[in-house]
C-alpha cells in the first residue's frame, strides 16, 4: 500500500521554502499574524498531485478494505476463543496441560495474530488493468502476465516516461500468457521472481521468473512501467514488482526547486535593511532606558514601588522587545500583499491574452505560477534541445528516386517544371479503398508505374511498408491510424499505404500488409534499429 502524493500541496517543504523569504520571517518576532489563500503555484501542484494519487488512493482503499475484513474476521475468531476459554477451555486438556499464566485474554491475543498470519495470503499482489478505466495509467511497475490480445501482446504509450507518443508493444511469457483471464488460475499460479533492485534506468530491466524449477529470462519487453498508458488493449493482468517511491518513474523524479525572481531578491535586501534599521532603533532606545534606569529610574516611583530584582539590564532587555512590538509597522507588510495581488491579477491577464491563444487545438496560455510573471519580459535567449520542442515537425512524402528515376515533380509538355500549388489537381487514389484521403501527391507517373506493376516501384513501396517500427490502430474497417516513433517514418508508411502497399498489423514475429489488394504476411526475423553509425534501419524477414 503506497501513498505517493497529497491532495493539497501545503506540505512542510513548501511552507519552509515560503518561510525562507525574508519578508515572511516577521512571524518569528510575533509582529504580524498574516494568512491567505495558497498561491497559484501551490494550487497547480495540488491539481497535478491529486490526479497522480487518484489511482493510488483507490488501490489503498481496496487494500484497506481487505485488511479491515481480515482484522474483523480475526477479531471475531479471537473473541470466540476468549469465550470458549472462559467456559470450557479450562477443562479441555486433550493433549497438554494448561501452562501457568496462560490466561484466556493472552490466549485470545495469540489466536488473533495466528489467524492474521494464516489469512495473510488474501492480500492481492496482482493487478487487473483495463482501457475502460477513467485513468488507464499504470500506478506500479508490473510484470505482464496475460492480456486480451493475440500472443498476449500489450500496446502502451510512454509519453510520461520519455515523451514519445508512438505505441510500443510488450509481450508476456508463454508460461503466464496461458493463464488468460481465469482468476482461479491466476490465484493458484506459483512462481518466484528475482530481479534487480529499484533504480532509475527506464530502458533496462533484468530478472528471472522461476516456475516449477524452470527459469525464464525477464527484460524490459516483459515489464509495464508506472506512467505507461494502456492503448488498443482491452485488459491485462500484471504482477506488482515495485510500487510507490521504488518505481522507476519515481526514482527519476528529481527534487523540485523554488525559484525566486529579481524582484523577490531586491525585496529581500530591502527587508533586511529595514529589519536592521528597526533593530538599531530598538537598541538605541534600550541603551537609553538602561542609562535612565541607572541615573533616574531608582528614584522614579510615581505609582508603584520598584520590585526587588528588577535590575536596569533586565528592564532594558524588556524595553528592547517592547519597542520591537511597538515599531513593527516599520516593516511594510501591505507592500508584500499588494505585490502578490498584482502578480495574481497579471496571471489572469496571461490566461486571457488572445495573442497567446492557439485556435487549432483550442489551447490558451496558462500561467502555472504567480512568482515568475515579471521575469517574462526580461528573457533574452531561449535554448531548445532539439527541433520539435518549440516547433512542430510535419513530414510529407514529396519526392522519391526509384532505380535512378526521380518522381514527384510536375512538368508541362515542353519539359518545364511547374510550381505545385493548392489549385493543381492531386493524384486520384480512388483505386485504393484503404488510401488516406489527407495524403496529396501530384506526379501521376508514379501511380501509373504502380498500376503497370513495375517491379522496382513495387519493391520500393514494399520496403516502405515493411521496414519500420510503426504500430497500426484500426478503429473501424478501413480506417487506419499509424503510431510511429518519428514523423518521417509515419510519412513513409502513409505513402506506401496510398500507393497500394498498406501496412495493417504486426506482432513480434510477423508483419501483415496488403499488396495491391492481396493480403500478405511476412515472418519477422530481426529488426536492426537506426543508429548514428549505420545511419539507417533494417528489417530481416521472409
Amino acid at each position: 500500500m503506497t501513498v505517493v502524493g497529497q491532495k493539497y500541496s501545503l506540505d512542510n517543504e513548501k511552507i519552509l521554502l515560503r518561510g525562507c523569504t525574508l519578508r515572511n520571517t516577521h512571524w518569528c518576532f510575533g509582529l504580524v499574524l498574516f494568512g491567505g489563500p495558497e498561491t497559484k503555484l501551490m494550487q497547480n501542484c495540488g491539481k497535478s498531485t491529486f490526479k497522480r494519487t487518484s489511482v493510488d488512493r483507490l488501490m489503498n482503499v481496496l487494500v484497506l478494505c481487505i485488511f479491515g475484513f481480515l482484522a474483523f474476521m480475526c477479531t471475531v475468531l479471537a473473541i470466540g476463543n476468549y469465550i470458549w476459554q472462559l467456559q470450557e477451555g479450562s477443562e479441555f486438556t486433550a493433549f497438554l496441560e494448561r501452562e501457568d499464566g496462560n490466561s484466556p485474554a493472552f490466549s485470545s491475543f495469540l489466536t488473533f495474530w495466528s489467524y492474521i498470519i494464516i489469512l495473510n495470503t488474501v492480500v492481492p499482489i496482482s493487478l487487473y488493468v483495463s482501457h475502460r478505466q477513467s485513468l488507464p495509467h499504470l500506478q506500479a511497475d508490473l510484470l505482464l502476465l496475460s492480456s486480451s490480445e493475440p500472443l498476449n501482446l500489450v500496446y502502451i504509450e510512454t509519453a510520461e516516461l520519455d515523451g514519445e507518443t508512438n505505441l510500443k508493444v510488450r509481450q508476456a511469457l508463454p508460461v503466464t500468457g496461458d493463464l488468460g483471464d481465469d482468476i482461479e488460475k491466476l490465484a493458484d499460479f506459483n512462481g518466484e521472481v528475482h530481479c534487480e533492485p529499484p533504480n532509475n534506468r527506464l530502458d533496462r530491466f533484468t530478472g528471472t521468473l522461476t516456475v516449477v524449477g524452470q527459469k525464464y529470462s525477464l527484460d524490459n519487453e516483459k515489464i509495464l512501467l508506472r506512467g505507461c498508458t494502456l492503448r488498443n488493449t482491452h485488459w491485462c493482468f500484471g504482477l506488482v514488482l515495485f510500487g510507490g517511491p521504488e518505481t522507476k518513474l519515481m526514482q527519476n523524479c528529481g527534487k523540485s526547486t523554488f525559484k525566486r525572481t529579481s524582484v523577490d531578491r531586491l525585496m529581500n535586501v530591502l527587508v533586511l535593511c529595514i529589519f536592521g534599521f528597526l533593530a538599531f532603533m530598538c537598541t538605541v532606545l534600550a541603551i537609553g532606558n538602561y542609562i535612565w534606569q541607572q541615573q533616574e529610574g531608582s528614584e522614579f516611583t510615581a505609582f508603584l514601588e520598584r520590585e526587588d530584582g528588577n535590575s536596569p539590564a533586565f528592564s532594558s532587555f524588556l524595553t528592547f522587545w517592547s519597542y520591537i512590538i511597538i515599531l513593527n509597522t516599520v516593516v511594510p507588510i501591505s507592500l508584500y500583499v499588494s505585490v502578490e495581488i498584482i502578480r495574481l491579477g497579471n496571471s489572469f491577464y496571461i490566461d486571457w491574452d488572445r495573442k497567446m491563444y492557439f485556435s487549432r487545438s483550442d489551447t490558451p496560455a496558462e500561467a502555472r505560477t504567480t512568482t515568475l510573471n515579471e521575469e517574462l519580459g526580461q528573457i533574452k535567449y531561449v535554448f531548445s534541445d532539439k527541433t520539435g520542442t518549440l516547433t512542430q515537425n510535419i513530414m510529407v512524402f514529396n519526392k522519391c528516386s526509384i532505380n535512378g528515376k526521380s518522381y514527384g515533380d510536375v512538368y508541362d509538355y515542353t519539359g518545364q517544371r511547374l510550381e505545385i500549388s493548392e489549385h493543381r489537381d492531386p493524384v486520384d487514389f480512388s483505386f485504393n479503398p484503404l488510401a488516406d484521403p489527407r495524403f496529396l501527391f501530384f506526379d501521376h507517373s508514379l501511380v501509373e508505374a504502380v498500376k503497370m506493376e513495375n517491379p522496382e516501384v513495387h519493391a520500393f513501396f514494399r520496403l516502405l511498408a515493411l521496414c519500420h517500427t510503426a504500430m497500426a490502430e484500426e478503429k473501424k474497417e478501413g480506417e487506419l491510424l499509424y503510431q510511429a516513433q518519428s514523423p518521417d517514418e509515419g510519412a513513409l508508411v502513409t505513402a506506401a499505404r496510398n500507393f497500394g502497399f498498406v501496412f495493417r498489423s504486426r506482432t513480434p514475429d510477423s508483419i501483415s500488409i496488403v499488396e495491391m489488394g492481396r493480403q500478405q504476411t511476412y515472418e519477422l526475423l530481426a529488426i536492426l534499429d537506426f543508429n548514428n553509425v549505420r545511419k539507417r534501419m533494417s528489417v530481416i524477414g521472409i
